[in-house]
């Protein structure tokens, strides 16, 4: 193989590994964003959409807290996070496993700044809690 050829190739692949590290992150980010966006909103079903079986207790765990709550407690809790941004601040990205640092935006202010796992399976990438 010639000298060009050979440089064009490795271009090649490098804008490939690029593009596919690109496509990754973008998807780990709709995944955490919509994940933590319906935490945000109580839409703790709405959520378990993007989760692992770890994350679907997780939820389940936290239901039970909620339903728990007497009605004043959950218009108080609802009026709290009520206008959350989410913003996804970077993605790190090992194997089959991320990391996403997030915050909770709200008026301008950073209410939470966190991290969320996600593990990636069959089916793409997932939410994982740890308990």
């Amino acid at each position: 193989m010639n000298n060009t050829k050979h440089k064009l190739l490795i271009s090649c692949l490098l804008l490939l590994f690029v593009g596919t590290a690109c496509s990754q992150k973008k998807e780990i980010s709709n995944v955490a964003a919509h994940y933590l966006k319906a935490l945000v909103d109580y839409r703790l079903n709405d959520a378990k959409k993007f989760g692992d079986e770890s994350a679907i207790q997780f939820l389940d765990a936290q239901q039970e807290i909620i339903d728990s709550w007497t009605p004043q407690e959950r218009e108080r809790a609802r009026k709290d996070l009520e206008n959350i941004e989410v913003k996804i601040m970077g993605i790190e990205i090992k194997d089959t496993k991320a990391t996403v640092q997030y915050e909770y935006i709200k008026d301008g202010k950073t209410l939470q700044s966190e991290r969320l796992h996600l593990i990636k399976n069959a089916t793409g990438w997932q939410v994982q809690e740890f308990m």
